[in-house]
């Protein structure tokens, strides 16, 4: 596939600049699921993609203009797309890539359209609008655009308030194996530390973050360090 950098896509009226495939979703074997969504004049409006132990990544758009949304979520945690409100109705087609794709039933990442953000108290709204760019900065793959989704999800990691899409607690898990990825294991085990207990108050969290842990200190030779903690993942793991 490729990509081509710095153009501006419209989607259903909302202008976005980043990287855009030009074509419609293409399966070249990791595309599992395509949806269309209608989007309402003048109303924000979002998708939700829990991914459910596969590695997902997203594009979205219409016509011959796709924008791609990846966050460094291994298997574990969410994309989140936001759309801002078009002057006009319309529609956008969302295509969903992933690998690891497990055979079981139920096992594809699950898909929430919120039709309607404005609904949303504005906290909550802000932070799916600053989740979906730091997505869609990550997803360009540059050095510059990752540094600044970096940013932009370490930002969020330091937010506090009620959590209920769990924004937060995924933003600490992505900003911890941005770091990684950048990489600086310290930082990743610095935030770690920092947020553990937030991300521990849920196994899946727990596991994710025992994991991350245990890579990072291989990345600084701390292989009895990482030794322990791959330990602990296996041992939350149900």
């Amino acid at each position: 596939m490729r990509w081509r950098p710095t153009i501006e896509a419209v989607i259903a009226g909302a202008t976005l600049v980043g990287c855009t495939a030009a074509h419609a979703c293409l399966d070249d074997g990791t595309l599992v699921d395509t949806r269309s969504f209608k989007l309402a004049a003048q109303v924000p409006s979002a998708v939700q993609v829990e991914q459910r132990g596969q590695f997902v990544w997203l594009e979205a758009g219409k016509g011959n203009e796709y924008l791609r949304y990846s966050l460094p979520n291994d298997r574990t945690g969410m994309e989140v797309i936001y759309f801002e409100p078009p002057a006009t109705a319309g529609s956008i087609e969302l295509c969903v890539h992933t690998t690891f794709l497990h055979q079981a039933a139920g096992d594809k990442p699950a898909i929430t359209f919120i039709d309607n953000a404005a609904t949303l108290p504005s906290t909550q709204r802000a932070r799916l609008q600053r989740f979906s760019e730091a997505a869609r900065l990550w997803g360009q793959a540059t050095a510059s655009s990752q540094q600044q989704a970096f940013a932009l999800l370490s930002e969020l990691a330091a937010d506090g308030g009620d959590d209920p899409q769990r924004i937060l607690q995924w933003s600490r898990l992505a900003a911890a194996r941005a770091a990684l990825s950048l990489p600086n294991p310290r930082t990743t085990l610095a935030l770690l530390e920092k947020y553990g207990a937030g991300l521990g108050g849920d196994t899946l969290f727990a596991v994710a973050a025992k994991k991350l842990q245990g890579l990072a200190e291989l990345h600084l030779n701390d292989f009895p360090a990482a030794e322990t903690s791959f330990h602990a993942a296996l041992a939350l793991s149900p």
